[in-house]
């Protein structure tokens, strides 16, 4: 008959005595429980996250069966507590909490011909649809006006000019907030008409949320802006077109070469850059049509060249921002 094994008790649980290990006598054995890792836990949502309501919600329907009839009374009733708080939210203040999420969005466009940085309508349009679907929000577009000018070029597709007006509409299905926007665009054929709308979009936004475009205070000199040798010294001076305090007055080249230098990327006629003028001043030159081209050029670029300095500056930031919204903004 084959020699049975030897059986050994198994480990129990409970109080043990070990007579060979003095000392610990009536000691507790960990149980299986307690030597097993417990599970990780995941940092809790907090409670004004709009992902719990809908957590709280799934997890009920899901485990409901599994629930004592206290726990599924519990989690109903904070669901009905956080459906409450969150049917009480005013439209104001979800656009505030999508401000408050945005810190800014930062230019990573860049207008060689210009020579300037501009934030994209895609970077803008991405950072606001995030937040907008957290807090419920849709924005609801209606174009009311659109102008369109014909601009022939020498050979090719005439180059649009092409400016749109009209109304955006933030609502959360319950509440609605209505506001006015406009965009310019130009480009060949019919590519004017969609710049036009992005920059009408983004610059909607940007007004709307009060978007920055830089993360950093730009009234700090940046590193490469810091003056070395000490605090600068004014002693007076008499220059032509400044007044004491170091105030401009008279037209400077760098403005009227950024005039000629958006004039060429936006192809206006001198007509164009007349009405143009009397659009962001209240006036401007007066053309006659029988003068060539040239001649009226001349015109506008003696206009221009004697107008102040505050109201020629007027004339270069509506056409740098024209630049900006023909290149879509893109």
């Amino acid at each position: 008959m084959a020699e049975q094994e030897e059986l050994k008790p198994k480990p129990r649980r409970g109080k043990v005595t070990n007579p060979e290990e003095p000392g610990r006598a009536g000691e507790t054995a960990p149980t299986l429980e307690e030597t097993m890792p417990g599970p990780i836990e995941e940092p809790p949502l907090a409670i004004d996250d709009p992902s719990y309501l809908a957590t709280l919600e799934a997890a009920t329907e899901i485990f409901s069966d599994d629930m004592s009839p206290a726990e599924r009374t519990r989690m109903k009733s904070e669901i009905t507590k956080l459906q409450t708080a969150k049917a009480s939210v005013t439209l104001i203040e979800k656009i505030i909490k999508v401000m408050e999420a945005i810190d800014a969005v930062e230019k990573k466009g860049r207008n060689d011909a210009q020579k300037y940085d501009y934030q994209k309508a895609t970077d803008v349009t991405k950072e606001v649809r995030k937040e907008f679907i957290k807090q419920g929000l849709i924005l609801l577009t209606d174009i009311q006006d659109v102008d369109i000018i014909q601009i022939p070029r020498d050979r090719g597709s005439p180059n649009t000019q092409v400016l749109v007006k009209g109304q955006f509409t933030v609502t959360d299905g319950k509440e609605s907030l209505t506001f006015g926007g406009a965009g310019m665009g130009q480009d060949v054929g019919d590519k004017g008409i969609y710049k036009a709308f992005t920059g009408m979009l983004k610059y909607g936004l940007r007004t709307l949320l009060l978007l920055p475009d830089e993360k950093d205070d730009p009234e700090v000199a940046r590193a490469d802006e810091v003056v070395e040798g000490g605090p600068i010294v004014i002693t007076p001076a008499n220059v032509k077109g400044v007044i004491q305090g170091g105030r401009q007055t008279s037209s400077t080249g760098a403005q009227m070469k950024a005039i000629k230098d958006a004039a060429r990327v936006l192809m206006l006629s001198p007509e164009q850059m007349a009405a143009f003028v009397v659009s962001e001043t209240g006036e401007g030159p007066v053309l006659d049509p029988g003068d060539s081209d040239a001649e009226q050029a001349k015109q506008v670029m003696a206009y221009l060249e004697a107008m102040p300095f505050a109201e020629l500056g007027k004339v270069v930031q509506g056409l740098m921002e024209a630049v900006e919204a023909s290149n879509g903004g893109a």
